[in-house]
């Protein structure tokens, strides 16, 4: 299983095993055990790869049919790109000094309250963009429904 799902991302990117091995520092011929499933990856290469492709471990290992890394359905990309921009909103939020209640600066409790709405909002928003998404960059949502 392993083997066959390191082909398919590799060929879904129109890689050859020699592109591949030089993307993740190690030889052809030590990919080409890869795939043929002659050697098992070490952690280091197993975590790369899965970073490479945006899948999980699981779904490279065929624990899983869903390339999604998260409970959630978000791939790591996705998840890193929403980490990011809740970041930046908080950020924005705390240097600006305008959050207030009744004149009041918000209190931490309420802050964490916030963060926590525009979070949901920002994932609620990222799933309903992938519809807006070209096939060719989607990632296999149709199962992580």
């Amino acid at each position: 299983m392993f083997g066959n799902r390191l082909k398919q991302l590799r060929n879904s990117l129109n890689m050859t095993q020699e592109e591949m091995a030089n993307k993740l520092d190690i030889s052809r011929s030590a990919y080409s055990h890869l795939e043929n499933e002659r050697n098992e990856p070490d952690t280091e290469t197993l975590n790369k790869l899965a970073s490479f492709h945006d899948v999980s471990i699981d779904y490279l290992l065929g624990r899983s049919d869903s390339k999604s890394l998260n409970s959630e359905g978000f791939t790591v990309k996705e998840d890193n790109d929403i980490k990011k921009r809740i970041d930046a909103m908080k950020q924005d939020l705390a240097s600006s000094g305008a959050l207030m209640f009744d004149g009041e600066p918000l209190s931490e409790d309420a802050l964490d309250s916030l963060m926590d709405i525009l979070e949901h909002a920002e994932k609620t928003v990222t799933k309903v963009n992938r519809k807006y998404t070209p096939k060719k960059y989607k990632v296999d949502d149709d199962k992580n429904k």
